[in-house]
């Protein structure tokens, strides 16, 4: 299967799975708060969940009671935080499964904490950094003119690959990135192609 039908067919499987994690990790947190063993993080993290959503009337222990036993109140609380599906996540694990290894440079900043997608600063691949431009079909057009745009007019300091990927990517945008100075593009598969050449 090439990446972008991974990508077309995976994404809701991807996100149903990210959620069912989010929500397990935080009912962990929960029952370990509510044991006793106090989590400021997670009182302010839920405190803003609550306000969010216009919640005036529980308790804190009470919103946290309703995410701990009852799904469908966690899915309609934590559901926001996955829409946006992290392509980079997706990415890897292709990238991973065709025995193709990134480097993962971790982001430790506190918005690290909502999702899988914050977690990641930046990826490498051997001495090449990797910045990505990867897009399903229910991508919004102004967001992949605005990154082609940004890389364009991107100096780039060192070598770096470009893996530029999906149905939104017009052949003028790729056009564009032809002769920047240090920068490699290509598309999933024929990095996966490149990596086992070199």
């Amino acid at each position: 299967m090439i990446f972008i039908d991974y990508i077309e067919t995976n994404t809701n499987d991807y996100r149903k799975k990210w959620l069912d994690k989010l929500i397990a990790e935080y009912r962990i947190r929960i029952k370990s708060h509510l044991e006793g063993n106090r989590d400021k993080d997670l009182e302010k993290e839920l405190e803003k969940k609550k306000s969010t959503i216009m919640n005036t009337e529980d308790t804190l222990e009470r919103f946290m009671n309703g995410i701990l036993k009852v799904d469908m109140i966690a899915q309609a609380i934590f559901e926001p935080n996955t829409r946006n599906v992290p392509k980079d996540m997706m990415l890897i694990e292709y990238l991973r499964e065709n025995n193709v290894e990134l480097e993962i440079i971790p982001n430790t900043s506190k918005s690290a904490n909502f999702g899988s997608h914050a977690s990641i600063k930046g990826l490498k691949y051997n001495n090449y950094k990797i910045e990505t431009a990867i897009w399903s079909s229910k991508s919004n057009d102004a967001g992949v003119y605005n990154k082609f745009r940004k890389i364009k007019n991107k100096t780039y300091k060192n070598p770096t690959i470009l893996i530029a990927d999906g149905p939104k990517i017009k052949d003028e945008y790729l056009e564009s990135t032809k002769d920047i100075y240090n920068l490699k593009v290509m598309n999933v598969d024929q990095f996966i192609k490149w990596v086992k050449q070199n």
